[in-house]
């Protein structure tokens, strides 16, 4: 009996790691970075312009970093819970590439400035 749950066990450890390898092999970046509030400033100290009501955790780029892993987690009346994860378009390795690119003969423009107040 003994050796039947050292089986389990064993089989359990070894498909749990198996798994952990496969999904950390798949070339993207992971985080697990809550997105709560909105600031006036690309500064810690700015002022809050808008508390974001639903769970939102940015927990993902690619490796193109053109794409953004997100996971989104919200209630209606307490008791229907709603999650949904998935991956939004979003060019910054793009538009990156493009400004550090030397040779570039549109290089030529204003630096890239993604948003103005």
């Amino acid at each position: 009996m003994k050796h039947k749950y050292a089986i389990i066990i064993g089989t359990t450890l070894i498909l749990f790691l198996f798994m952990a390898s496969l999904s950390a092999d798949d070339g993207n970046i992971h985080f697990n970075i809550p997105l709560k509030k909105v600031l006036s400033e690309p500064t810690p100290e700015a002022d809050i312009i808008y508390e974001i009501p639903v769970d939102i955790n940015f927990i993902g780029i690619s490796k193109d970093r053109n794409w953004i892993n997100v996971r989104f987690k919200f209630s209606v009346l307490y008791f229907l819970q709603y999650e949904y994860t998935g991956w939004i378009y979003v060019p910054v390795g793009n538009l990156l590439a493009k400004e550090e690119s030397p040779n570039d003969s549109a290089n030529n423009s204003p630096p890239l400035v993604l948003s103005e107040d």
